[in-house]
């Protein structure tokens, strides 16, 4: 048994957890991705229960192991005793977390508007990429072709409707949303 299959097997476990620490409208996509974005950014005052949680799944993947299994992952990580594997894959699990991408939920819209300077910029999520950003194509009328970027999700004034952006497009991306005709300002 390698130090990655049973990592394998506890990032498996850890991800079908039904509960959430980190709230029901957590933008995570699962505990795992808690646990990444606690080891990438702040750790939350429940950090400690994470971490038993992960201690006692490392130790029931290691539990589980047939003799044959367990001695090969022994040697390959280095120790020769049950609390030398947990404790080394555990330090292992932590280090995987740290470097893994964090996984966001998309969010519930694709289309939104906000205010820049003195126009309407008009953007489409390309995908979330924190839990208030995402790499997005930004339109207006400076960027009538669209300029890709990372949007600051406070700053969206408006959620549009696909129908509302395509209307907002083929008006040459308006600089008030709603004015149908440049001419009425």
């Amino acid at each position: 048994m390698t130090p990655k299959s049973v990592l394998d097997a506890v990032v498996s476990d850890l991800s079908r957890i039904d509960v959430r620490l980190s709230g029901e409208d957590s933008p995570l996509a699962n505990p795992w991705e808690e646990v990444k974005e606690q080891l990438q950014h702040e750790q939350s005052d429940y950090w400690p229960a994470y971490i038993d949680t992960m201690r006692q799944m490392v130790a029931g993947c290691v539990a589980d192991l047939a003799t044959g299994d367990f001695n090969e992952l022994c040697t390959s990580l280095k120790c020769s005793s049950r609390e030398g594997a947990e404790k080394e894959l555990l330090r292992r699990l932590f280090l995987r977390g740290k470097k893994e991408r964090i996984k966001y939920t998309p969010f519930d819209f694709t289309y939104f508007c906000y205010p820049l300077l003195d126009f309407t910029a008009y953007g489409q999520v390309i995908e979330r990429t924190t839990r208030y950003h995402c790499n997005a194509k930004v339109f207006s009328v400076a960027a009538p072709y669209g300029e890709h970027g990372v949007v600051d999700t406070s700053r969206i004034d408006s959620i549009l409707s696909r129908e509302q952006f395509e209307t907002a497009r083929t008006q040459g991306w308006p600089e008030s949303w709603g004015v149908t005709d440049r001419g009425d300002r």
